[in-house]
């Protein structure tokens, strides 16, 4: 709407700008913003919140090993897929030998649907 419109004011300086941001204090809004790989923000913190997340910290602590300890006793190595990898070498797979791509017709490697060519 309207509002996308540019406003009739000058901009602002970067130096302008970072003066003004130095002169602003920290209030109650402070926030901590825990972003994802990418630094997509995924939430905001307020301060009392993020002390309440180090408060718990330990506690997730020892919940990422308990999981942790979990995976290894499920053989996360990759024992038991090598161990199915062997079982299944005996076995015929049908879409092992598919011809993927160029299907060599012809002696210049064109499609079978390209037609009679010359």
């Amino acid at each position: 709407g309207l509002s996308a419109l540019p406003s009739g004011e000058t901009p602002r300086t970067q130096v302008e700008a970072r003066t003004a941001a130095k002169g602003v204090r920290p209030g109650s809004e402070t926030v901590l913003c825990a972003t994802d790989f990418r630094q997509r923000p995924l939430m905001f913190l307020e301060p009392q919140e993020w002390a309440e997340f180090l408060r718990q910290l330990p506690r997730l602590r020892e919940h990422l090993k308990a999981c942790q300890a979990e995976i290894e006793e499920m053989d996360e190595q990759g024992a038991m897929m090598r161990d199915y990898f062997l079982r299944r070498q005996h076995i015929p797979d049908k879409h092992a030998e598919k011809r993927i791509g160029n299907m060599r017709y012809g002696y210049d490697g064109r499609s079978y649907e390209t037609g009679r060519m010359g």
